[in-house]
């Protein structure tokens, strides 16, 4: 019980005014009569329970806590990769080899 008080008191201070509701269908938290989870997560957006959808919700909240730090570090990163200048000989043409009497849709022979 006091696991369940502890994550139901961080989750509200994160979430103000969230609170349990109920469909026919199971329980959910919301925010403002709204499903917090919401369409992102669709099978964790509504629980079996009271206790699920807190911990659902917990879940949730720290994936979406570790995919924005992820999305940081990327930006981060991206912005201090160096390109330098190319000097490969590669031209366009390269892989087409020349074949005899082969004419361009144009009319011209190769």
């Amino acid at each position: 019980m006091s696991k369940f008080k502890r994550t139901q008191k961080r989750l509200v201070k994160k979430f103000p005014g969230a609170a349990l509701a109920s469909t026919p269908s199971g329980y959910y938290i919301g925010q403002n009569g709204k499903n917090i989870i919401g369409e992102e997560y669709p099978d964790l957006a509504i629980a079996n329970s009271g206790w699920e959808a807190w911990r659902n919700l917990d879940t949730v909240e720290y994936w979406n806590r570790i995919n924005t730090r992820n999305k940081k570090k990327l930006k981060k990163s991206l912005d201090h990769i160096v390109v330098s200048d190319d000097n490969t000989s590669f031209e366009p043409t390269d892989y087409i080899t020349n074949e005899v009497d082969f004419t361009l849709s144009d009319g011209d022979e190769w």
